[in-house]
């Protein structure tokens, strides 16, 4: 859950090109919308898998 109260999580996304630091986004979703928030992060961490776009990350 978010500051505002809505179902949220982060997902890492990648790693900052000049810094080095891990990237992650932040998706929300509306009450009861729970399942929906999961689908859209196992796309995205099916698109760009954490081990393989940051190595010694894991």
């Amino acid at each position: 859950m978010n500051v505002a109260g809505f179902p949220a999580l982060t997902v890492p996304f990648g790693i900052d090109g000049v810094t080095g630091t891990p990237i992650g986004v932040q998706i929300a979703a509306r009450h009861g919308e729970e399942s929906l928030l999961l689908a859209v992060a196992a796309r995205f961490e099916a698109w760009r898998p954490w081990p393989v776009h940051a190595p010694g990350w894991e």
